[in-house]
């Protein structure tokens, strides 16, 4: 029976080394799992920082972008008022050089002068409300740049502060 009860304590001794190796072996998985997975956040991390930052230049350059572009819209509603002013004032010569040529005070050739001056000043006019036209559009674009640009921000800040209801 001593033998017997020797054997029974050997195996259940066996038995408990096993079950402790298994679980040893177990929490080294997991262990290494757990490490992985913080490996793998971390990584990710520092990712999404590196986004955000990404993203935060890109929106403070557009912003620059949509001041430089504003401004070029300034100085183009700007140079049209003068330019409507100058043909404002070529009209007004051509049209009192009509009635001295009439009276034939001057030459016909200054009366084409201040003929092809107003009509100069009138194109000038149609290329610059093109040209504020363009930069109104150059505006428009560059805003929906800089929203854009926010809304990237808060994309890659949401991922480096993911709410706890997605990790439940």
């Amino acid at each position: 029976q001593i033998l017997a009860v020797d054997a029974q304590i050997g195996a259940s001794d066996r038995q408990g080394i096993a079950e402790i190796e298994q679980n040893d072996r177990t929490i080294a998985g997991i262990e290494a799992e757990l490490s992985r997975a913080q490996r793998d956040d971390r990584d990710k991390r520092i990712t999404t920082q590196a986004e955000v930052a990404e993203a935060q230049a890109n929106w403070r350059t557009a912003q620059k972008e949509q001041q430089v572009a504003e401004a070029e819209l300034t100085v183009a509603a700007a140079n049209l008022k003068s330019i409507q002013a100058a043909s404002k004032a070529a009209i007004a010569r051509f049209q009192r050089y009509q009635s001295v040529a009439a009276a034939g005070a001057i030459s016909t050739n200054q009366l084409e002068e201040a003929q092809l001056t107003a009509e100069q000043q009138t194109q000038a006019i149609a290329a610059q409300v093109a040209t504020i036209f363009k930069q109104q559009h150059s505006v428009a674009k560059v805003a929906e740049t800089v929203t854009a640009a926010a809304a990237r921000i808060h994309r890659t800040q949401a991922a480096l502060n993911p709410s706890q209801a997605e990790s439940a």
